[in-house]
């Protein structure tokens, strides 16, 4: 099974707002960056759209490690917490979440993660665009 790391974060200019998600996967010495806008969203849609993209973004079963720069996206997958937002987001992380296997892990900007904090700040210029 093919293992890929993936660092994914969001930013929102305002809340509700403009907001841009980042997806940087990797696997060997292979890279995939994917980036995008939304012209009206909120910091959580938006950090549960970089996952999404991110994930359906493989082509195939995989284990995959993100390191996610959102506490809500990681907590409420790690503690299957209950959310009564986002419902539609939600439904389709959870259905991806079942084609790999996935490890969650909170990621920080500027803990050294080099990879995590170039997606961060591209994820922050999109949300301007």
């Amino acid at each position: 099974m093919s293992k890929v790391e993936m660092r994914s974060d969001g930013a929102c200019s305002g809340n509700p707002g403009p907001g841009g998600w980042c997806v940087i996967l990797t696997y060997r010495e292979h890279r995939k960056e994917l980036s995008g806008h939304v012209d009206d969203t909120t910091n959580q849609r938006i950090e549960l759209t970089a996952a999404i993209e991110g994930l359906n973004a493989l082509k195939r079963h995989c284990e995959v490690t993100i390191y996610s720069g959102s506490e809500y996206v990681v907590k409420g997958v790690n503690e299957h917490q209950r959310h009564e937002e986002n419902l539609d987001l939600w439904a389709s992380l959870h259905d991806l979440l079942t084609k790999h296997n996935v490890t969650w892990v909170k990621a920080i900007e500027g803990s050294g993660d080099l990879l995590f904090d170039e997606c961060h700040k591209i994820a922050k210029n999109r949300d301007f665009v």
